[in-house]
């Protein structure tokens, strides 16, 4: 390991040898030095042919390292190379007494150095005229040289350095040796580069020749039993083994020589010749029908095969050379589609067979032709010359192929605007479409057509048709109405525009003189000014666009309106006591009417507010209705067909006190109630429209009534109280009318309120019971037209009474009652006056719940002519039995009692009888059931013998007999079970929900 204190030189550190053999080798070089002890260097000798590099400073020597000469040790160290061999060299080296190890230069006495400074050596090595790399860097003084080069020459480099406190110093020996010569080494193998079905051509590489040049490579041969023959000694790299077996394989080894022997033999590789050509197969043929872009190939199989090749060309050969064939297959299959090819063209093929590395001669060329296909797209459309507004010229070249047919037509559309339309088809690559518009844009595609059909189309080609002149600009049907000295007018552009905007209209002015320019500009309107009042004149207009102007549009005549009138003079007032004023007016020469405006000065620092009182054509009006008291300003103004004059200046006058105004609604009714006796009727009503002119106000208001009552006088009222309450008469109409009073007297009466008091009431309608149920009772009464009856019941005098009906009906039905039970009732009348007193208290009372069926009607036989009737019924009721010899009667009571049996006698066999029964309670009999058949059934003698007869019921019978319907209380009990039923089913499907 370097000491921390030794400056490490500036190059890569030293590679360490720390293996066991070296270790042993430089232990034994320390043991020779020792005994030696400065004996003569053993430095072999340069070489003789060289002669020995000039001596170097320490400088120099120390400074190169890359191409050290080859000399003796340098003074101050001596570098000994010994055991020198084909692959290894031991170094040792020494320090002399010359050696300047102190640092000093001057002084020739060795110093000894200071006893914690190290030397340091770093040993160099590399081929002669190549750059060094540093072997070992420490503190021994031998080192062992391995893996050398035969027959190479070596120069080394060894510096001391000098390590301390005190700085460092150093001196390097420079040597060089070569290693002794060996015979080559190992070749490579040769390698096959071309063989024959009798020979085999083989190569090799150069080798290491071991230092010395080589003499010879030696190939030797594997015969039949193994043995090694030399075929070929010399220096070429090549040879070419002849008259071998087709077919056959052969190994092959190779070495090299040179003065100093022969290389080892490389390892065996072994070749084969070619095996023969396999047979000639038949050409190929079509698996199918041809078609115009590929052909379906197949060929027979051969006996021995590993694949086919297939090739192909063109029969047409450019330049009138032979087809040149390529391949276009190669594989196992007997099958090929050769695709991509050109229609209604000639192809060659032929086939070869590839066998055990061989491949055998190409089959006779097979000729096969593909059939034609649609042509090609044409090229994009051109224009022939330049684009007319309506017709434009279209060429294009023939498609780059005709598809193998020739071109039968060609077919061109044109896109307008709605899809593609087909506008020409014919012979032929130009052509002329006319009937287009101007100044559209077309697109336009063509495609060619063969015997096999029709091609694509081509590139779509845009173009735009010339340009016209726009068409004639109309003129608006409604014009503005003419000014004195300037005209307003507008147009509709053209509805065609030629196929280019519209930049820019003109118009044009004539009179009864002359024709001038009045307008140009992009807008469909201007406005022509600098005219004569009341002239008459005629317009002109025309569009232009990129193609140039359009033509003029009709005329338009227009005449000019008259100026305004002159501000007439201020209008004379005179006013009346009942507040009517009447204006007058000098006329105006030039007005053909007037208007007059008011304005009502209500504060003098506000802004008055005019308003048009007066429009007409005389010079003098009269203006009423206004307000008394007031102050007002009035001003005139003239008008012709040109427009309105200027106002005159303002005139003031001021309206007398008068009576008040009317109010502006008929009093309102507040409220109208009757006691039965009279009716007390309440109104409202609000202030008159204007108080006169008088700054006190209205100081009463009087009410009037129609029919009057002489009772009633004018009244006084405070101005935050305007509500009054009358007693008025029942059933009577009154008219009531509200007028106001101040100092100038009572004004003008409001418009009339009309007041109906409302008849007395009605009396109560008397009860009378139309029919009575168990538990119901339905009611009656009579009905005064627009009187609504109200019902009121009670249980008993313990109760009170309680409504169950109330409408305009005259009967209603009383429900949920109990049987047999009397109930109290009384009616009450309302109507438009009133609610009337109760009536007196009617007494009803409902019927008791019916008879009850017999139930569970059976019949039994007793004898031969006797016959057992059964039945249940209540212990309380009797009984009663009936039976007739016929379904519809007539029938005969034959039992009625208590009891709920009864025998029948003396009744014949096989003979039907009918019986029905039926239950008596207090008196009240109950409905019949429905009646059952029952017979006596006698069969046959021996039959009778062995058993009696019997009841028994005919099919006939069997058929007629019906179930009997239900009762009421059995309705309502299978209805509650029905519906108790649906609810437990819900609730489990409830909850079963709830639960998932």
């Amino acid at each position: 390991m370097v000491p921390p204190s030794v400056t490490i030189p500036q190059t890569a550190p030293p590679v360490l040898r720390s293996d066991d053999r070296s270790r042993v080798q430089r232990d034994k070089m320390k043991r020779r030095l020792e005994q030696r002890q400065g004996g003569p260097s053993t430095t072999p000798a340069p070489s003789p042919s060289k002669k020995p590099p000039p001596r170097k400073s320490k400088e120099a020597a120390s400074s190169s390292s890359s191409t050290p000469p080859a000399s003796p040790a340098s003074p101050g160290l001596q570098l000994n190379v010994c055991e020198v061999s084909q692959t290894a060299a031991n170094l040792s080296w020494a320090a002399t007494g010359s050696a300047n190890v102190s640092g000093s230069e001057d002084s020739g006495l060795a110093e000894p150095p200071p006893p914690e400074a190290t030397t340091m050596y770093q040993l160099s090595i590399g081929k002669k005229g190549k750059e060094q790399k540093i072997l070992y860097f420490g503190t021994d003084r031998s080192f062992q040289l391995d893996n050398l080069q035969p027959g190479t020459e070596y120069s080394i480099r060894l510096a001391a350095v000098l390590a301390g406190e005190g700085g460092s110093a150093s001196s390097t020996a420079y040597t060089s040796f070569t290693t002794l010569p060996s015979s080559p080494s190992t070749p490579s193998p040769p390698r096959l580069v071309g063989r024959t079905k009798t020979s085999l051509t083989l190569k090799w590489s150069s080798c290491p020749n071991g230092g010395s040049p080589l003499t010879a490579y030696i190939l030797e041969l594997s015969d039949s039993d193994g043995q090694w023959q030399q075929i070929y000694k010399g220096r070429e790299k090549q040879f070419t083994v002849s008259k071998l077996l087709a077919g056959a394989s052969y190994s092959f080894r190779l070495a090299a020589a040179n003065a100093f022997g022969e290389s080892p033999f490389c390892p065996p590789v072994t070749f084969h010749t070619q095996e023969p050509l396999p047979p000639t197969p038949a050409p190929p043929r079509l698996a199918s029908q041809a078609l115009a872009d590929r052909l379906l190939l197949e060929w027979d199989p051969a006996e021995i095969v590993d694949a086919y090749k297939l090739e192909q060309a063109e029969e047409l050969a450019p330049n009138g050379a032979a087809p040149a064939f390529f391949l276009v297959y190669h594989g196992p299959d007997c099958r090929f589609e050769s695709q991509n090819l050109q229609p209604a063209s000639a192809y060659l093929y032929r086939l070869k067979v590839e066998a055990n590395g061989q491949c055998s001669q190409p089959s006779v060329a097979a000729r096969h032709v593909t059939i034609p296909a649609p042509p090609f797209a044409p090229a994009r459309p051109q224009l022939r010359g330049r684009p007319q507004a309506h017709s434009v010229r279209l060429g294009w070249a023939q498609p780059l192929h005709t598809g193998g047919a020739p071109i039968l037509a060609y077919q061109l559309q044109f896109d307008m605007g709605q899809g593609f339309q087909d506008v020409w088809s014919g012979q032929g690559c130009e052509t002329v479409i006319n009937e287009l518009a101007p100044g559209r844009l077309y697109q336009a595609r063509v495609a060619a057509i063969n015997s096999a059909g029709i091609s694509n189309f081509s590139e779509v080609a845009q173009f735009n048709t010339a340009a016209a002149p726009p068409g004639l600009p109309v003129w608006t049907r409604k014009q503005q109405p003419p000014s004195t000295h300037a005209v307003t007018l507008h147009w509709d552009p053209p509805a065609a525009d030629g196929g280019a905007p519209v930049h820019h209209f003109e118009v044009e002015v004539a009179d009864a003189h002359s024709r001038r320019p009045a307008y140009q500009g992009a807008e469909p309107f201007c406005v022509v000014s600098g005219l004569q009042a009341a002239t008459l004149y005629h317009f002109f207009v025309r569009a232009a666009n990129m193609a140039g102007l359009g033509p003029w549009s009709p005329e338009l005549t227009l005449q000019t309106a008259v100026a305004p009138p002159a501000m007439p003079e201020p209008p004379s007032v005179e006013v009346s006591e009942d507040g009517v004023a009447e204006f007058s007016w000098p006329p105006l020469s030039t007005a053909t009417s007037y208007g007059l405006q008011l304005a009502l000065l209500e504060e003098p620092s506000a802004e008055p507010q005019y308003k048009q009182e007066y429009s007409g054509s005389d010079s003098n009006c009269q203006v009423a209705n206004l307000a008394p008291g007031s102050t007002y300003l009035a001003r005139l103004q003239g008008s012709n067909a040109s427009g309105a004059g200027s106002f005159s200046t303002p005139v003031v006058f001021c309206t007398p006190v008068s009576v008040p105004g009317a109010l502006p609604h008929a009093p309102h009714c507040v409220s109208l109630k009757s006691d039965g006796s009279s009716a007390h009727l309440v109104v409202s009503f609000e202030q008159p429209v204007h108080w006169g002119g008088d700054s006190h106000g209205p100081l009463s208001y009087q009410l009037e009534t129609v029919p009057s009552n002489p009772e009633q006088a004018p009244f006084h009222v405070n101005t935050d109280e305007l509500t009054v309450e009358l007693d008025l008469q029942l059933e009577s109409t009154y008219r009531l009318r509200v007028r106001a009073v101040n100092i100038k007297g009572p004004g003008p009466s409001s418009p009339a309120l009309r007041v109906t008091t409302p008849p007395p009431p009605p009396p109560a309608p008397s009860l009378s019971l139309i029919a009575a149920q168990p538990r119901a009772l339905r009611l009656g009464w009579e009905v005064v037209e627009g009187t609504t009856v109200i019902l009121e019941m009670r249980l008993s005098e313990a109760h009170k009474f309680h409504t169950v009906f109330q409408g305009r009906e005259n009967r209603h039905k009383v429900t949920n009652l109990k049987k047999n039970t009397e109930y109290q009732f009384r009616t009450i009348a309302v109507g438009p006056g009133g609610q009337s007193d109760p009536s007196e208290v009617f007494i009803f009372r409902t019927k008791p719940e019916p008879i009850c069926l017999p139930t569970n009607l059976k019949f039994s036989e007793t004898s031969s002519s006797s016959i057992l009737a059964t039945w249940q019924a209540p212990a309380d009721h009797k009984s009663r039995l009936q039976s007739s010899s016929s379904r519809h009667g007539p029938f005969t009571v034959v039992y009625e009692g208590s009891e709920c049996q009864y025998e029948l006698r003396d009744l014949t066999p096989n003979t039907e009888y009918w019986i029905r029964a039926s239950l008596v309670h207090n008196g009240e009999e109950g409905a019949w059931t429905t009646p059952a058949v029952a017979c006596i059934v006698v069969k046959a003698a021996a039959e009778a013998v062995s058993r009696p007869a019997q009841v028994a019921s005919t099919p006939a019978v069997e058929r007629r007999q019906r179930p009997r319907a239900l009762s009421e209380e059995q309705k309502k009990a299978a209805i509650v079970a029905v519906f108790l039923f649906l609810s437990v089913v819900l609730a489990v499907f409830l909850a079963r929900t709830v639960t998932m």
